[in-house]
């Protein structure tokens, strides 16, 4: 029931568990700004882990930084930490933190105790940028901006090493891994479905370009649908049940101020979509046909 959205340098925390009508809960979180590269910087990603009910968020050139928010109307900051580079994307499995760090490359983080997480390794391609990443397993999946999508065995966090590479024609902006198969939001060049159950050979199945100019910068998977928005003002709902011919099925959007949308999260009958303009629409998909804004 809870939604997090970063805007800007901060964190709105909303109760969702009326999704007609959302309600906010608390904006103090606020995160670190400026750094070597100017003081415009944004909070990029988040990632929440329910279990111990902590949030990870990342924040260019601020790194990491982890917060409680066990109450969530009085979060507090537990700890920081600097990363090298530009800290784009996050995933956070078995308290280890997997950072897409820009030219730095992949940063692995140890999170176990929350107020001091300290690098226990690191994987740079030496090639482009690490844009973004997903991990499942032994394997961390890392988009490699315009330089492709490679596959980087994690087994050992101190020693990661890279077992597969798969070009891709755009820009790898967001990865989302389901069953055998990594989507892939590769910006103007749609969404790119990529089979890796042979990690040290993933190759593409299929892929989904709409018409006109689009531009993917994030993916979300749920069951037999990616739900992907496209900068040009749509939430993009495609059917992948066949991943060597996905569909697009049903689409919502160019309605301010859910236009310019920048990121979605899904769960249950609604998709939560990010928007410029500091603005969150909620959308019905129980019909993906006809998705009701």
């Amino acid at each position: 029931d809870l939604l997090f959205g970063g805007a800007g340098t901060g964190v709105f925390i909303f109760d969702v568990s009326n999704p007609a009508s959302l309600m906010k809960i608390s904006e103090g979180i606020h995160t670190r700004s400026g750094g070597v590269r100017g003081a415009n910087v944004a909070v990029m990603d988040l990632f929440y882990e329910p279990t111990n009910q902590r949030l990870y968020i990342v924040g260019g050139d601020g790194g990491l930084e982890i917060w409680d928010v066990t109450i969530p109307s009085s979060p507090f900051k537990l700890s920081n930490y600097k990363t090298p580079g530009y800290a784009r994307r996050i995933y956070v499995q078995n308290s280890l933190a997997y950072i897409a760090d820009w030219d730095a490359g992949l940063r692995i983080i140890d999170v176990s105790n929350p107020v001091n997480p300290f690098q226990v390794g690191f994987y740079n391609p030496g090639v482009g940028v690490v844009y973004s990443i997903w991990v499942r397993g032994s394997f961390a999946y890392v988009g490699n901006g315009g330089a492709g999508f490679r596959v980087v065995d994690v087994s050992n966090p101190a020693s990661p090493f890279q077992v597969g590479f798969c070009d891709t024609p755009g820009y790898t902006s967001d990865i989302f891994g389901s069953g055998l198969y990594v989507y892939v939001a590769d910006g103007d060049q749609g969404l790119r479905i990529i089979n890796v159950s042979n990690p040290a050979n993933p190759s593409e199945v299929g892929y989904y370009t709409p018409p006109g100019t689009p531009f993917f910068d994030n993916v979300y998977v749920l069951g037999s649908y990616a739900y992907i928005p496209d900068w040009n003002n749509w939430l993009r709902i495609v059917d992948v049940s066949n991943p060597s011919s996905p569909y697009e099925v049903g689409s919502y959007g160019g309605i301010f101020p859910c236009d310019s949308p920048l990121d979605v999260y899904v769960s249950g009958s609604y998709a939560y979509m990010a928007c410029a303009f500091s603005s969150f629409c909620v959308i019905d998909i129980s019909n993906p046909t006809n998705p009701i804004g």
